[in-house]
């Protein structure tokens, strides 16, 4: 499976898609803050693969969860400050 994983499968080359610019930012950013497992997630996804085919499925439930967790977390501090996350982000 990894030989086909690296070599590209034949039915996926064709759905293998230049990723945009938002995309990028969100796997730089994910390995910046050490969240190396989260970035193989978003690369996996931003490119047409199910990561539950690739990463064990309770790891990749964690995963998910911690992420949902961070991202509750993130609005909470920028409610408390009274700002848009969306306005701080574009900013």
């Amino acid at each position: 499976m990894a030989s086909n994983f690296l070599r590209g499968n034949s039915a996926h080359q064709d759905t293998v898609k230049a990723m945009s610019t938002d995309q990028f930012e969100q796997i730089v950013k994910a390995i910046s803050e050490g969240k190396y497992s989260w970035a193989c997630v978003l690369i996996l996804r931003f490119n047409g693969h199910n990561p539950a085919h690739y990463i064990p499925y309770r790891t990749y439930k964690r995963l998910i969860k911690d992420h949902k967790a961070a991202q509750k977390r993130e609005q909470a501090t920028f409610t408390q400050m009274g700002l848009s996350r969306d306005r701080v982000l574009k900013s």
